[in-house]
């Protein structure tokens, strides 16, 4: 059964599926928004998947935002008050 959970700041679902991700990601390209490469990526992607504050598999809890979106741009940043986890990435 999935449960449907909603964040405290809005009222929009946090379980994000993975389509509308690459929905977001295909808007952002076709609006010229430059992007990293598909390795720095993954691992961006790989270091948020080992960080305590990332929450639901989808939201940092620092910044709020969608990690899946902010590790694809270019000019994204690891919001984490100890220092970036992408160091590297």
């Amino acid at each position: 059964m999935l449960v449907k959970l909603l964040c405290k700041g809005c009222t929009e679902s946090v379980i994000v599926p993975n389509e509308l991700v690459e929905d977001m990601l295909l808007d952002a390209k076709k609006k010229g928004l430059k992007m990293v490469s598909k390795k720095s990526y993954k691992d961006r992607l790989r270091q948020c998947e080992t960080c305590p504050a990332l929450q639901y598999g989808t939201t940092c809890k620092y910044s709020g935002g969608l990690v899946q979106y902010k590790a694809k741009m270019l000019g994204g940043t690891c919001p984490c008050p100890a220092g970036s986890k992408w160091i590297g990435a």
